[in-house]
């Protein structure tokens, strides 16, 4: 199949679980991915594994918490591919903890990266996807739909994503970027 054939993917967490299955998948349908995580290591098997099936694939180091870092990576990518087709915001953190002891420095570090990251990613790369009338698909949860006890910030921040992704979706609808979000779980 080649339904991805001559699009551009930057796909975030792209190092493992469902970031990697996503861009191994995604190559497998023709698209080129620039896949994007912190973890150097698993990033890079993340690309062979993509190029060895055929697939077309290059890792960019990123931490998504950083919004300096971000732009660079969208930019990078623009540099290299010229063009941006979809965004799919895939990294993500889970701990479990009872709400009456969690450290907020764990909250806030949860909320960096599932919500954070994600505004981050796409505020850098909507400019770009407005160009090609591109997509973006940002990895909630269903613990953004019922909560799940022991994960009050998982939960909160997976919220925060689903509220995002609608509020995008309503932004830019009438100029043909769409904007979803995928709650697994």
């Amino acid at each position: 199949m080649s339904r991805f054939q001559d699009k551009v993917v930057l796909i975030t967490g792209a190092a493992s679980g469902i970031g990697r299955a996503s861009a191994e998948r995604i190559a497998s349908e023709g698209g080129t991915i620039a896949c994007v995580d912190l973890n150097a290591e698993s990033l890079q098997e993340t690309v062979n594994s993509i190029r060895q099936a055929g697939g077309h694939a290059d890792a960019f180091i990123c931490d998504i918490t950083d919004e300096q870092a971000v732009n660079n990576t969208v930019a990078a990518v623009m540099e290299k591919y010229g063009k941006l087709n979809a965004l799919c915001n895939v990294a993500g953190i889970l701990r479990f903890d009872h709400t009456h002891e969690l450290n907020m420095a764990d909250f806030e570090r949860v909320m960096q990266v599932n919500c954070y990251g994600v505004v981050m990613m796409c505020k850098a790369a909507i400019p770009h996807l407005l160009k090609s009338k591109g997509f973006i698909v940002n990895m909630a949860s269903s613990a953004a739909l019922g909560a799940h006890a022991w994960t009050t910030a998982y939960s909160a921040s997976k919220g925060a994503v689903l509220a995002l992704t609608k509020s995008i979706a309503n932004e830019y609808s009438l100029q043909d970027l769409n904007c979803n979000a995928i709650c697994p779980g």
